[in-house]
């Protein structure tokens, strides 16, 4: 039992080797939990509760250094109340995952969420230094077809990692705006939370269930926008077995929750099997949309070092997100460049044989996952990224100038006509879309989110592409209950312009050739920023946050 003395963590480790109290379910292997008592449990101060929570982490860590499972997924919208199914979302996807020691691979058959796309199989890797993103084949919109940066994280990041304590949230790393979350652990993820001091520190506390059953309650405050929660039972040797996330700005929030509904023993270590994810129905509150996360072929200890590898074979279409290359394999597998659209610029690219080049030394056609490769790897991803970024804005025609003004003749929504005089001292997201596009639909509700809770200095404003007419615009409108104003674009002059953006005279004059796409206008009226919806809020979001700190 945990003694009325035990205060710090050097203790807390001896007792590694207890066995679990009687009453909880006994382990196959008891070694790998520390005792556990909840009444001791809650007399340690906060330090060693703290303590008490990581050792046991770690040492379901290091169970989980070499393993690999198989998990379905499926998708589903139920009603809030009843918790009656109205309606299956999409087809059931499939995905592998595989780890050893920090290098993991994750591979499945998705969607990009493109129209005219097709399933295509993704890979994503983090190798311990750098991730690799692919997709192979199936991409049939090559020359505006885009793969999302974001989409690979996520893909890799399948919820059912938050269980397993494999990929906490909390981390990322800052490139402009874009962000990418760090793969990290628990035991890392507290570490991290603990070094960034007082406010951000992890809380561990003593909770129960409603029949009285004692669990562990981890939560952090990343920083003023986000907080996460995980728990923990101690009768499963301390597995995860909720988690939940919240980002809110104001009235505006978005908020999921994870619950284990059911677990099992492989090689003595409890696991997941099942897991669900719920968020509330961005179009419908009354609903709620679950993903089911169902595991089998969980194994402990049979992954070797080249089942991490990816390799294509000839004739594959390669699409590679981190250096936003796209290629051709021929029957000799000699890469050809493939045109690309890139939601940083909104557009599509065809790379140079130099820069396809270039970026296969980032990420060759042949795999290669050693020390060596991995280290070599990283180091020409930073020399790569900021090629790309020079390349990005070379020819962009509003990068950090002033807004293009809003079309002559243009039809507004929600609004009288705008101008930008009348919009200074605001940032402005200008978000670009269509009423047929598919994808642009998972952006409405965040647009009408951040407008009706917009925070002082921050406005959304829409800019449809021409020729669609009022009737479909009204209709959108009324559809997904769109509330901030929208402006129809005027169709360019052709004869005069040929190489002119079809879609209007804005598009054109923003050199937006591919949607969804937002751009960050400044309170000088300056173009600070593009991208995806987020990217572009998130830059807005932080830059409100200096002022504000340089106004004190």
């Amino acid at each position: 039992m945990l003694g009325r003395a035990v205060t710090t963590f050097a203790v807390i480790v001896i007792l590694v080797g207890a066995c679990l109290a009687r009453g909880a379910e006994p382990a196959t292997a008891p070694q790998d939990a520390p005792a556990w008592d909840p009444v001791a449990f809650e007399k340690l101060d906060a330090p060693a509760k703290l303590a008490f929570v990581r050792a046991a982490l770690a040492l379901r860590e290091g169970r989980l250094n070499n393993f690999s499972y198989e998990v379905s997924e499926v998708v589903q919208n139920v009603d809030a109340k009843t918790r009656e199914v109205k309606e299956r979302v999409g087809a059931e996807r499939h995905y592998g995952l595989r780890r050893l020691g920090e290098k993991y691979q994750i591979t499945g058959i998705a969607d990009s969420g493109y129209a005219n796309d097709i399933p295509r199989r993704f890979w994503a890797r983090w190798d311990g230094a750098t991730y690799r993103y692919f997709s192979e084949a199936g991409q049939k919109n090559k020359a505006t077809g885009i793969v999302r940066i974001e989409q690979h994280p996520i893909l890799f990041y399948v919820e059912y990692n938050l269980m397993l304590g494999l990929r906490a949230n909390g981390v990322y790393t800052v490139n402009r705006s874009d962000l990418v979350s760090t793969p990290l652990t628990l035991v890392q993820w507290c570490d991290h939370f603990i070094e960034k001091g007082k406010e951000a520190t992890p809380v561990a506390t003593l909770a129960r269930d409603d029949h009285g059953k004692p669990w562990i309650e981890l939560r952090v405050q990343g920083d003023t926008l986000r907080t996460w929660l995980y728990v923990f039972d101690p009768a499963r040797q301390y597995m995860p077995t909720r988690h939940t996330g919240g980002y809110r700005t104001g009235k505006l929030k978005d908020t999921g929750r994870l619950v284990a509904t059911d677990a099992m023993q492989v090689a003595g270590l409890w696991v997941p099997k099942r897991a669900v994810f719920t968020v509330v129905h961005p179009r419908d509150h009354g609903m709620e949309q679950e993903r089911i996360y169902t595991v089998s072929h969980f194994t402990i200890g049979d992954v070797k070092r080249d089942d991490l590898k990816v390799d294509f074979g000839p004739g594959a279409e390669v699409v590679d997100a981190a250096t936003h290359i796209a290629y051709h394999l021929d029957a000799q597998s000699k890469p050809t460049p493939r045109p690309l659209a890139d939601v940083r610029t909104a557009k599509a690219y065809t790379p140079t044989e130099q820069e396809l080049a270039d970026a296969l030394k980032v990420n060759p056609v042949r795999d290669d996952i050693s020390d060596e490769a991995v280290k070599a790897r990283k180091a020409k991803l930073v020399e790569y990224q900021q090629k790309l970024e020079v390349r990005r804005h070379a020819d962009d025609p509003v990068w950090k100038k002033p807004a293009p003004a809003f079309p002559a003749g243009g039809t507004w929504h929600n609004s009288a006509a705008l101008t930008w005089q009348g919009l200074k001292g605001k940032y402005v997201i200008l978000h670009f879309h269509a009423d047929w596009c598919g994808p642009c639909k998972n952006d409405y509700p965040m647009l009408t989110n951040v407008h009706d809770n917009a925070r002082k200095g921050l406005a959304v404003i829409g800019m449809h592409v021409a020729g669609s007419g009022p009737g479909k615009v009204d209709k959108l409108i009324r559809e997904y209950k769109l509330t901030y104003p929208i402006c129809e674009d005027v169709p360019p002059d052709l004869v005069a312009d040929p190489k002119a953006n079809p879609w209007g005279q804005t598009f054109t004059a923003y050199g937006v050739g591919a949607i969804p796409h937002a751009i960050l206008v400044g309170p000088d009226g300056i173009v600070i920023d593009r991208g995806t919806l987020n990217d572009v809020y998130r830059a807005a979001i932080e830059r409100m946050q200096k002022d504000a700190a340089k106004a004190k």
